[in-house]
């Protein structure tokens, strides 16, 4: 039985039946079974068509003067060179080879790309582009190139870096090299797509087992999909490995690193909470063996990070606790951390304000009615004075001390300011009277 599908914004049709209340989780996985499933030998042969459309590609890229150039100043400055570039295809697979063997043959591969290329620059100077000499030499510098497996993102800039410098010119062999660069660049588009649509119900499959967290199914559809892409861009079939059994890790790791980034209230980087799990399950895995537990330094040269990177990435995952706590609890954190003595903001902006009023106020006024108001009153002192104590700081008696009070008083009360001290000359404010 054939199975048609329509797709609209709101319903799907599926066989002439129509239902507006299908899910997109449902939408999904009916779109999903649409593709037949590959053997072994059919992936194979479809990675091998992807890897042919690659140096395709990369040959196009090669005749565009800068590539080249570019591509190895990008190698030399990369803090990691697998950004720039992976492998090399051409050379065999060596389970044995290490990291400084691989670096070696690659770096001796860019010395060869190195000197095709200022060959190929020199006679694109002196031929042309049409010349015999410089297409050998263009052939030369593309078998050179197409033999490097290139990063995902970095191939991507590279592509487009090319297109928008060729933008900018109209003459035939740069529109026909654009042409070509678009042309095989649909070509692996489209070969990897087949890829994908054959192994989207192996998303669907991953994603169930996670069907009971905080996360909708359709997200951890839509991040497994990007493991998806990300396994159909690392993947080498040379090694022997079935393409689900590679990319159901990556798959599984897309959908945990989701859950685990949702169920954080905190935004905390994917790397911290990634090596304080892995810390955390190699510091009780032990415990279950009857082994002795790693020490911290320890723990943190088997994550390649210092103590204190280590330590910061731990107290970032930490669990949460509510402010309120479960409850009407009185012992709710909100309740014991709150700060008492500490004034309400709007309480200790207006107080701020009246205390600068007030100043503004006192600078108006003679020097000694000022003195005797901040004595009086306590401003900007600990506390205030009586009259008989202020009398005797300045020499005065009491009765005078009075007087000098009033009249500051009700120079105030005359002066511009008197609206802005209204509320504290109005009312006979509370002071020690002897």
């Amino acid at each position: 039985m054939k199975l048609e599908i329509t797709s609209r914004e709101d319903a799907v049709t599926i066989n002439g039946f129509r239902n507006t209340h299908t899910t997109l989780h449902r939408r999904f996985s009916v779109e999903a079974s649409t593709t037949p499933l590959l053997s072994v030998a059919e992936e194979q042969r479809l990675t091998r068509r992807i890897n042919t459309a690659r140096r395709r590609l990369l040959a196009a890229l090669a005749t565009w003067p800068p590539c080249a150039p570019q591509l190895l100043e990008d190698y030399s400055l990369a803090s990691h060179r697998t950004r720039v570039i992976v492998s090399i295809l051409d050379t065999a697979l060596d389970a044995a080879a290490n990291e400084a063997e691989t670096t070696q043959r690659i770096g001796a591969h860019l010395s060869q790309l190195n000197d095709a290329s200022r060959y190929y620059l020199a006679g694109l100077a002196t031929y042309g582009w049409a010349h015999a000499e410089t297409r050998q030499r263009r052939r030369t510098l593309a078998a050179l190139l197409s033999a490097l497996r290139l990063n995902h993102n970095y191939l991507q800039r590279l592509m487009t870096q090319a297109d928008a410098a060729l933008a900018f010119h109209d003459d035939a062999h740069c529109l026909n090299l654009r042409a070509r660069i678009a042309a095989a660049r649909r070509a692996l588009d489209t070969e990897k797509e087949h890829l994908v649509h054959a192994n989207l119900r192996l998303v669907i499959a991953v994603a169930r087992r996670y069907r009971y967290c905080d996360v909708a199914q359709a997200d951890l559809i839509q991040e497994g999909n990007m493991g998806l892409l990300r396994a159909v861009e690392k993947f080498d079939h040379r090694r022997g490995c079935k393409f689900s059994t590679y990319a159901i890790w990556w798959i599984q790791r897309a959908i945990v690193l989701t859950i685990t980034l949702q169920r954080s209230v905190l935004s905390v980087p994917a790397y911290a909470l990634q090596a304080a799990q892995r810390v955390r399950r190699r510091a009780t895995d032990p415990l279950w063996q009857g082994e002795q537990t790693p020490g911290f330094a320890e723990l943190a040269a088997m994550e390649s990070m210092s103590s204190t990177d280590l330590r910061a990435a731990q107290s970032a995952c930490l669990p949460a606790i509510p402010l309120h706590g479960d409850g009407d609890d009185e012992f709710a954190p909100i309740n014991i951390l709150h700060d008492t003595q500490q004034l309400d903001p709007c309480d200790a902006l207006q107080q701020s304000q009246l205390q600068q009023r007030v100043h503004n106020a006192l600078t108006h006024l003679p020097l000694r009615q000022a003195q005797i108001l901040r004595l009086r009153y306590g401003i900007g002192i600990d506390e205030p004075h009586t009259l008989d104590a202020i009398g005797q700081q300045l020499g005065l008696s009491r009765e005078r001390i009075r007087q000098i009070e009033q009249q500051a008083l009700n120079q105030l009360r005359r002066s511009k300011h008197a609206q802005t001290l209204a509320p504290l000359l109005d009312p006979q404010p509370s002071r020690p009277t002897s």
